[in-house]
Formats: C-alpha cells, sequence, structure tokens
C-alpha cells in the first residue's frame, strides 16, 4: 500500500477553516508562537498578525505612540494601546472577547505602570555584586493556573525597588516566579509560583510536547540592568537601552520553514512506517511540536547565559568544520516520533487492559525527549559550536569552524532590513562567532546557524544560492 504524502506547512494552514479576514501567513505567524490549532487560536492568529503588522510600523517609522526616548510609561502606553485595540477587534466576536478575557491579568491602569518601574528601577540594583534578574506574574484566573509553591501570610507591598532586590534570588531559575497581586492599590508579592507544572502533567490524548498554553497573565521579565520584558496574552515587548524593541521569532527567519518541513516530513515518515493507525489517532501535525522542541533548545542554552552556536548542516561530515568531539546516535526527530507512536498506542487502548502501562511509555518517551533537549542544550557552554544535521541528529559539539581557502560569491542581505551588506562590513559587526557563522553560511549550502550571545540575542545565519541572509535580534518563539 502506497504511503500517504505529508502535506506541507502550507497546505496545512491553507486547509484549516479561514477566520474573518485572516490568510495563512496571519495562521502562521500565531502556529510559529506555539499556539494550538484551533477556532479560537485561528482567530486570535488574525489579530495577532494585524497588531504585529502595527507594531512594527510603529516602531520602523518612529510614529504612534513610540518615542525616540522609552522608558517605563512609554512601555505602559504600549500596552494601554494594545489593549484598545483588541477590545475593538472584539466587538461582535463573542469567542475573540472570550479568548481575551482568558488571556489577561488582574492589573490596569497605574498598578502596571507601577510594576513597570519598580521592575525596570529593580534591574539597575545589585545584591551581592550581582544584578537583579527575576520573573513576575501578575497571573489570571483562568487555566491554567500556575501552582503557589511557596505563600507569604500577608501580601508583602513593594514599596520602592529595593525589596525586589531582595525577593529576585529566590527566583534565579526561569522554573518559578514572583507573585504580583494588588490589594488596595498597591503593588504586593504574596508567594512564588511553579512556572513549569505542566510539563509534567499531559494526559493521554493531550499528546503534545508544549506546555499546556502557558499561564494567562501579565508577565514581566527583569532581564538585565535597563532591561525589562512584558508579555501579555500575544502582546510581547521588550524595553531595552531606552527603547521599545519588538523581537520577531526566529522561526521566521530566510529558509527556516524549509527546513521545518524536512523535519516534519521525517517524523511523519517515520510514524506512518511504524504504526499508520495510531497516527492517524493523534489530533496534532509534528510541525509544531519540532518548532516547540527547536524553541526550547535555544532558549535552555540562552539561559545558561554563556553564549553559544548551534549549527545545522546538510552534510553529516562538513569539510569546513572540525568535529573535536564527534558523537553518534542521537536524533531528536526520531525522539519525537517515538513519543508520538506511544502516545498513539495509548489512544488506542483508552478504557481497555493495559492503557496505564501505555500511558508509563508515553510519559517514559517524553522524559527522554525533554532530557535529550536539555542536555544538546548544555553542550553549547562549551567552546566552540554544536553540530547537527537537518533531521536533529547530533554530529558533535566544541566544534570549530574552518573556512580558510574557500570562496564564495554569496552576498551579504540583512533580512529585517532588506540592506545588501559588504562582506568587510559583515565580517566586523560582531565577534568570533559572528564571523564564523557568518563564513560557513558564505561557504556551505543549506547551512542554518543559531547564534546566541551573551546577553540573550538571538541571530539566524542562512543561506541561498546568491546571499547569506542575517537575521536579528530575534526570540526564540
Amino acid at each position: 500500500m502506497a504511503v500517504p504524502t505529508v502535506p506541507t506547512r502550507r497546505e496545512q494552514l491553507l486547509a484549516l477553516p479561514a477566520p474573518v479576514g485572516s490568510t495563512a501567513v496571519a495562521l502562521q505567524l500565531r502556529i510559529s508562537s506555539g499556539l494550538r490549532i484551533g477556532t479560537g487560536c485561528e482567530i486570535q492568529s488574525y489579530c495577532s498578525a494585524r497588531w504585529d503588522s502595527q507594531w512594527n510600523r510603529s516602531l520602523s517609522s518612529g510614529r504612534s505612540f513610540l518615542p525616540e526616548f522609552c522608558g517605563p510609561n512609554e512601555l505602559a502606553r504600549s500596552i494601554e494601546s494594545y489593549w484598545t485595540w483588541e477590545d475593538d477587534n472584539a466587538v461582535g466576536r463573542k469567542e475573540l472577547a472570550e479568548i481575551n478575557a482568558r488571556a489577561r491579568g488582574p492589573l490596569r491602569g497605574e498598578p502596571v505602570l507601577q510594576l513597570f518601574k519598580l521592575a525596570y528601577d529593580a534591574s539597575f540594583l545589585k545584591n551581592e555584586g550581582r544584578h537583579t534578574r527575576c520573573d513576575l506574574l501578575a497571573a489570571g484566573t483562568h487555566d491554567p493556573v500556575p501552582r503557589k509553591i511557596v505563600q507569604f501570610p500577608k501580601p508583602l507591598p513593594l514599596e520602592g525597588p529595593e525589596m525586589l532586590r531582595h525577593l529576585a534570588p529566590t527566583v534565579m531559575s526561569n522554573e518559578h516566579a514572583l507573585s504580583i497581586v494588588k490589594v488596595n492599590d498597591a503593588i504586593c508579592c504574596d508567594g512564588i509560583f511553579l512556572m513549569n507544572e505542566a510539563e509534567a502533567d499531559v494526559e493521554v490524548p493531550e499528546v503534545s510536547v508544549r506546555n499546556s498554553g502557558g499561564h494567562h497573565g501579565l508577565s514581566v521579565a527583569i532581564l538585565d540592568p535597563g532591561e525589562i520584558a512584558v508579555r501579555e496574552g500575544i502582546f510581547s515587548a521588550r524595553l531595552r537601552g531606552n527603547r521599545l524593541v519588538k523581537d520577531m521569532s526566529m522561526f521566521f527567519a530566510p529558509l527556516v520553514q524549509v527546513w521545518l518541513d524536512e523535519c516534519g516530513k521525517r517524523v511523519h515518515q517515520k510514524c506512518m512506517g511504524k504504526d499508520s493507525k495510531a497516527l492517524a489517532l493523534l489530533r496534532l501535525a509534528p510541525y509544531g511540536e519540532i518548532l516547540w522542541l527547536w524553541s526550547k533548545l535555544i532558549s535552555t542554552a540562552r539561559d545558561l547565559k554563556h553564549g553559544g552556536c548551534v549549527v545545522l548542516v546538510d552534510n553529516p561530515r562538513p569539510d569546513c568544520i572540525d568535529l573535536k568531539f564527534p558523537t553518534t546516535a542521537e536524533c531528536l526527530t526520531d525522539r519525537l516520533a517515538d513519543y508520538w507512536l506511544a502516545c498513539g498506542q495509548a489512544i488506542k487502548l483508552k478504557d481497555q487492559d493495559g492503557f496505564a502501562a501505555a500511558v508509563q511509555e508515553c510519559n517514559r518517551f517524553r522524559h527522554v525527549l525533554f532530557s535529550a533537549v536539555r542536555a544538546i542544550a548544555a553542550l553549547s557552554a562549551t567552546d566552540g559550536c554544536v553540530v547537527l544535521d537537518r533531521t536533529l541528529t547530533l554530529l558533535g559539539f566544541g566544534c570549530v569552524i574552518q573556512t580558510s581557502g574557500k570562496n564564495s560569491t554569496r552576498t551579504p542581505l540583512d533580512w529585517q532590513t532588506r540592506e545588501q551588506l559588504s562582506v568587510d562590513a559583515t565580517r566586523k559587526q560582531g565577534g568570533t562567532r559572528h564571523r564564523s557563522a557568518f563564513d560557513l553560511c558564505n561557504c556551505v549550502s543549506n547551512t542554518l546557524v543559531f547564534l546566541i550571545s551573551q546577553d540573550g540575542g538571538i541571530r539566524v545565519f542562512s543561506n541561498d544560492d546568491k546571499h547569506v541572509f542575517l537575521s536579528g535580534p530575534l526570540d526564540s518563539l
């Protein structure tokens, strides 16, 4: 029997029931941010694409609510502007209005500005020589509500940034966040949230390797001196160097989607070859899961604050790369396929003998998959780059890029500004990793390089026959 061909990412998007005014591109914007495919998310996809377009025009033009010099006041005005825009778009759309209500946290008006100012001012303070870094969450009331693992008897008023400075060391990991509440118009902290509980609580047939969609509410991350990031619903913005920045997803970089399609086909074909009936029972296609896996790997490497370089190559024996510590056998797409098939087997046994054992097998495969992602991300902390092939098979780490004597006629192109650059100017833009990433893409076809700076910025280098595309700074989702 002939094996059915897997639809491409574009074909899958076009096959979805289109929301009002939506296009495949609009849907792709939201799917690339990790949301599930469904009627509600499709409608939200349309609004996200429209807002992203408006936001980007404001950033590039300097008009609207964005002045040249920005601080917490302008950040608060921008999210207020978003809420107004969101409410206007929800008029007459009951389902979208319900989605907006679920995504929002309890803070509005002056308390939002107070929180942003506290976080911004605290970012400049040090505790035992280390700058303040932590996550804050004013949680919504809709599920999933994060578990509070530390509860204070009485909410602690955050009367100034000093209190945040004292509390920040308790939540240095992104697995936790300070719980922010409003008490009589005052900003307070009433405990500490556990943010990643959903990773251990996935029920069959809810087979996604992603978290359960994230926690609702207003999230504020203190990242570096003068740098804070804000997220609520589909709104996200970063205040950095007295400018408002919206880092686009790294999955929008040129040719990244092509690579995602290749990985998706591999997972689909392996599952179809082993158990097509089990695959048919799953509700989600593998494309979004591969996107999530790669996002998890890059964001985990970024959180190490070491900087790193992760390379995807077409040839498992690349001429221009010295594999200092070569490896074999670890393939993330195969791990994902194994997990998906285990979930399909469990679904087939639902309400039958053997179901409990099948669910346990699902959890085992899922744990192995998560552990492999974290282990590969940790390899980026070594000197040199981590190298995988385009099927996400690990080839080696601590690798050195060697392109001396190699010639290429590719032209550097800044993807976001569409500006054509000179080779010399491009090589002088960054440090050793930047130059090596550019030189590799200039010499080796079908190469993708994900560059992670120590301050958390992500850049992507890719190429076609004529150009080397430089993209960034970007976000990991």
